[in-house]
């Protein structure tokens, strides 16, 4: 299955304000190396660095700004992991997880219609057997989210 390409950008309303949690010049780093390993791939590096970005949005300051721009992120990094899933590793069920965390941060229209359109080809796929079963455990472990047109 051919991968969708990559976007080269992120919106600069998801950079977080002073004290809050850090989301900057080196999250963004870390993100545009998870994208060029998908666009290389290597999709298991790609995967790395996008669940430990996930990880990194889950310590939310209380901050209302700052849980817009986690929420925001969650989105961008949840559409790499989810294409990562289903077009580098063949992961339908776990890609169909990370499109659905994707839509449940409530992102701007062309990402929802990213996901929605992934979500719908993740569960027309059959997934391959059982063996991915503890990666998508670990993957469900909490709220785990660059535009990357399908």
């Amino acid at each position: 299955m051919a991968q969708p390409p990559l976007s080269t950008t992120t919106d600069k309303r998801y950079k977080w304000v002073k004290h809050s949690l850090r989301v900057d010049d080196d999250f963004e780093q870390r993100y545009k190396a998870a994208e060029r390993a998908y666009g290389a791939g290597d999709y298991q590096e790609a995967s790395r660095i996008g669940d430990a970005l996930l990880n990194q949005l889950e310590t939310t300051a209380e901050d209302p700004d700052a849980q817009t721009a986690a929420q925001g992120w969650r989105a961008f990094v949840g559409l790499l992991l989810a294409n990562v899933e289903l077009y580098g590793l063949n992961h339908a069920d776990t890609a169909a997880g990370l499109y659905q965390l994707v839509l449940d941060n409530q992102p701007y229209e062309t990402l929802a219609e990213l996901a929605e359109q992934g979500l719908e080809r993740a569960r027309a796929i059959p997934d391959e057997p059982a063996a991915n079963q503890e990666h998508l455990f670990q993957r469900n472990q909490g709220p785990t989210c660059s535009a990357i047109p399908s």
